[in-house]
């Protein structure tokens, strides 16, 4: 994986080609992540990895029954960016779902990754700020909502949120947010 170091609207721009159907709650979620990683996260590695294989098994059935209803959906890239500096990034499961070296190492990465990311309310006001303005340019029905959501966040201490309804129905998103460097190794 070569680290990417793209503009914070670059980043916008890539998501929301990939996943049309993302709300403003989406845009925000990805602009947490990529300040403030997988922090959120404070189990022990053995907690990250049973959940980790919890969300495998379930990965599994669900891909079970996709492919005897003879439409599945084509898989994900393996990682997405996350952040302008090309630290953190979105491993996605689907790629390596039947590879139990790749899910032992993604354990052991989240579990390090949410030892070394610490979030900055400063950094995560001025994302959201540049992506009030991208969604102006790029997306204006999702401004007003970008706008309330950032004024919000902002006076609860950017909390961690779960992806919209429509975003999860749309693209099931199942993932891991790591450190980049840690991945790549």
């Amino acid at each position: 994986m070569q680290l990417l170091c793209l503009s914070l609207p670059e980043i916008l721009d890539w998501h929301y080609l990939r996943y049309p159907a993302v709300q403003a709650s989406d845009i925000y979620k990805l602009l947490h992540q990529g300040v403030y990683g997988p922090g959120h996260l404070t189990e022990h590695k053995s907690d990250v990895r049973a959940r980790l294989f919890q969300e495998i098994d379930s990965l599994i059935a669900a891909n079970r029954n996709l492919n005897t209803a003879g439409s599945k959906p084509s898989p994900p890239s393996l990682w997405e960016p996350l952040d302008t500096r090309g630290l953190l990034v979105r491993v996605n499961l689907l790629p390596i779902m039947n590879d139990p070296g790749q899910l032992e190492k993604l354990a052991s990465v989240v579990a390090e990754s949410a030892l070394r990311v610490t979030g900055n309310p400063i950094l995560m006001a001025d994302r959201m700020a540049s992506a009030e303005q991208w969604s102006r340019e790029r997306a204006p029905h999702l401004a007003p909502t970008i706008n309330q959501i950032a004024a919000k966040a902002a006076t609860e201490g950017y909390p961690q949120i779960h992806h919209s309804a429509a975003y999860r129905r749309c693209y099931q998103p199942a993932y891991r947010v790591v450190l980049a460097e840690l991945w790549q190794d």
